[in-house]
């Protein structure tokens, strides 16, 4: 992957990806098992462009924070979310949030019980509750804690596994 739309040095190439696209193109990259391979294209003198360091300070500053959600992992059987996406490390569910939701948030089709959830980064326990096979986050920041992607990690009795994408009110769900 390119940090712009050219493999080599371009000086009329300014179309760089943001950090945190190319953070998602990690994170989804880990989820199914893979590797992200980032070009940088030097300049002619061997320097570095000032917009790659910028990205590139970006993404390892995040990743001293949430290298857990990436480094390690195993193929994630949590298919994409609508919000962003997800990476597991045997029971532990990375839930990697592009699109903050602010205070509430629900994940459905959920097939685990869940012991934990925290703020990666920080450490801060995430409160929440479980009803039948939704997994609903509460009293979140109303802001993303984490810039560019926040990451939530979720402790669970088993591998996490995900048995649909959307969201349901099923009140009639036997326990787990």
């Amino acid at each position: 992957m390119t940090m712009n739309d050219s493999w080599g040095y371009n000086p009329t190439d300014h179309n760089w990806k943001s950090s945190q696209q190319l953070l998602q193109n990690l994170a989804e990259c880990t989820r199914d098992g893979g590797n992200y391979l980032l070009n940088i294209g030097p300049m002619a003198d061997g320097s570095i462009p000032a917009a790659s360091i910028e990205r590139l300070r970006t993404i390892g500053g995040w990743l001293q924070r949430n290298g857990e959600a990436i480094y390690a992992t195993q193929r994630c059987s949590f298919p994409h979310g609508n919000i962003g996406v997800y990476t597991r490390k045997e029971n532990t569910l990375f839930v990697l949030v592009y699109f903050w939701p602010g205070q509430r948030m629900t994940v459905g089709g959920v097939k685990f019980r869940v012991h934990t959830a925290r703020l990666l980064a920080s450490g801060l326990p995430v409160k929440f509750t479980q009803r039948g096979t939704q997994l609903i986050f509460t009293d979140l920041p109303v802001q993303s804690p984490e810039d560019p992607i926040t990451v939530i990690a979720v402790e669970c009795d088993r591998e996490p596994v995900q048995e649909a994408l959307s969201s349901r009110a099923d009140q009639t769900a036997p326990p787990f």
